[in-house]
C-alpha cells in the first residue's frame, strides 16, 4: 500500500469516528430529579358526635326531640364536637323550620317576612355569643345571647383532640307555628333518614371551620303544641233613658290575642242585669257590636253593626272568621289582628264598639253584663 492509500484510509477512519461520536452524543441525554418536597392535603373536617333539642334543666338537659313542646318557653339546642385542627376554629349554626307537610323538607332560602313564625336561624361563636340571625327584631324568636360551652373530654397525650359540648339557648314566641305531631325521636346526618314525619318542626345543627369550607351537619325533628292567648281591656259605658238608645260608646273593647294555628275569635254577652231590678233585665238582643278593624270586611261576622241573637252560651258573634271558616295563623308577629296583620307591623288591637237600646218600661238602674271573648284553634 503506497503512502497515498494509507492516508486515504486514515482519513476515512477519522471521519467514521467523528460520525460515530456525534450519534452517541445525540442518544445519551442527561436528566436530574429532586424529591425533597411533598404535596399534602389535610382531608379533615369537624366531627359532630350528636345533636339535641332539650329543656333548660342542666346538667340533665332532658331531650325534647320527637316531642311536642309548648311555646313561650326557653329551650336548648345542643351538640358534641371535636376538630383535630383546633376546636377554637369552629362556630355553630342552628336552622329550624316548620315542614309545611313535607318530609323531608328544607329550610326556606332565603326566608322572608312571611316565614317569621315558620323558621329561624341561630348563630353561635366559639366564644359562646349567640344571635338570632333570622328573624331579626327580637320578636318571634329570641335568645339570652350566651351559650354554655363545656370542655367535655381532653387528654394531655393528645393535645388538640378535646371534645366539647355546646348548649345554645332559644326562646319560642307565642305564634311560632304549631307542629301538630311529635316527630322522629333521633338524629341523623342524612335528611331523608331524620326528617321523616310530616307536620313537624325540622332542624339542623352545623359545626363549621371558620377558616375553610369544612363542616359537618346533622338533622332532627320536634313538635310544637297549639297555643292561644287573649286579653281584653276597656269597659264600654253609656247612658240612655228607657225607650232610648245609647250613642256608640266612647270606650271600646280592645282585644289582644295570639294563636299559632288557624283560629276563630268570638264574642258573647249575658243579658244586662241591675241587681236592684233582677226581674227586668235588658236582653242581649238589644245590644249591637261592630269590629272596627280595616280588614274586618269579609273576614268578620260583625264588620257592620250587628245585634246579638241571645245571651251566652250559644249565641256568639264572630269577631274574626265564621263557623267552619277559621282565620289562618299569622306568619309573623307575636300577636294577631285578623288576617294579614300582626304586631310585627306595629302595636295594634282588634277594637269593638258597642251600642245598647234600653226598652221602654225598664226600671231605673245600672245594668251590666260580662263581655266574653274567646279565641279557639281546636
Amino acid at each position: 500500500m503506497n503512502k497515498n492509500q494509507i492516508m486515504s484510509v486514515a482519513i476515512a477512519f477519522s471521519m467514521l469516528a467523528v460520525s460515530f461520536a456525534m450519534v452517541v452524543d445525540n442518544v445519551m441525554g442527561v436528566s436530574m430529579e429532586d424529591s425533597n418536597t411533598t404535596l399534602t392535603v389535610n382531608a379533615k373536617f369537624p366531627k359532630l358526635y350528636w345533636i339535641g333539642f332539650n329543656l333548660t334543666d342542666g346538667p340533665v338537659y332532658t331531650s325534647r326531640m320527637g316531642v311536642q313542646v309548648p311555646v313561650v318557653n326557653p329551650y336548648i339546642f345542643s351538640l358534641e364536637y371535636n376538630y383535630s385542627f383546633g376546636s377554637a376554629l369552629c362556630d355553630f349554626t342552628v336552622q329550624a323550620w316548620y315542614d309545611r307537610g313535607a318530609a323531608p323538607s328544607v329550610y326556606p332560602a332565603p326566608p322572608t317576612n312571611d316565614d317569621r313564625n315558620l323558621a329561624f336561624q341561630l348563630d353561635c361563636t366559639n366564644a359562646g355569643a349567640v344571635t338570632v340571625t333570622y328573624p331579626s327584631g327580637n320578636l318571634e324568636v329570641t335568645t339570652p345571647g350566651v351559650a354554655t360551652i363545656q370542655n367535655w373530654w381532653s387528654d394531655v397525650l393528645y393535645p388538640g383532640q378535646e371534645v366539647f359540648r355546646v348548649y345554645i339557648p332559644v326562646n319560642f314566641g307565642p305564634q311560632l307555628r304549631a307542629g301538630d305531631v311529635d316527630g322522629y325521636g333521633t338524629y341523623d346526618q342524612v335528611p331523608a333518614s331524620a326528617l321523616i314525619t310530616m307536620g313537624t318542626w325540622d332542624f339542623s345543627v352545623t359545626v363549621r371551620d371558620t377558616s375553610s369550607s369544612a363542616n359537618n351537619v346533622s338533622y332532627g325533628e320536634f313538635g310544637i303544641q297549639r297555643f292561644v292567648n287573649v286579653a281584653v281591656t276597656g269597659d264600654p259605658t253609656g247612658n240612655a233613658p228607657p225607650g232610648g238608645s245609647t250613642d256608640w260608646m266612647g270606650i271600646q273593647s280592645q282585644i289582644t290575642y295570639s294563636s299559632n294555628f288557624a283560629y276563630t275569635v268570638i264574642v258573647e254577652i249575658d243579658d244586662l242585669v241591675d241587681p236592684l231590678n233582677p226581674l227586668t233585665p235588658i236582653l242581649a238582643t238589644n245590644v249591637e257590636v261592630q269590629n272596627m278593624h280595616a280588614n274586618a270586611t269579609g273576614n268578620s261576622g260583625i264588620d257592620a253593626p250587628t245585634f246579638f241573637v241571645g245571651p251566652r252560651p250559644g249565641n256568639m258573634l264572630y269577631v274574626w272568621g265564621a263557623p267552619g271558616v277559621p282565620i289562618a295563623a299569622s306568619n309573623h308577629g307575636t300577636t294577631s289582628i285578623g288576617p294579614l296583620d300582626s304586631n310585627f307591623f306595629g302595636a295594634e288591637t282588634t277594637n269593638l264598639r258597642w251600642r245598647v237600646g234600653v226598652p221602654g218600661g225598664t226600671g231605673e238602674g245600672v245594668y251590666t253584663s260580662t263581655i266574653y271573648v274567646t279565641v279557639d284553634n281546636t
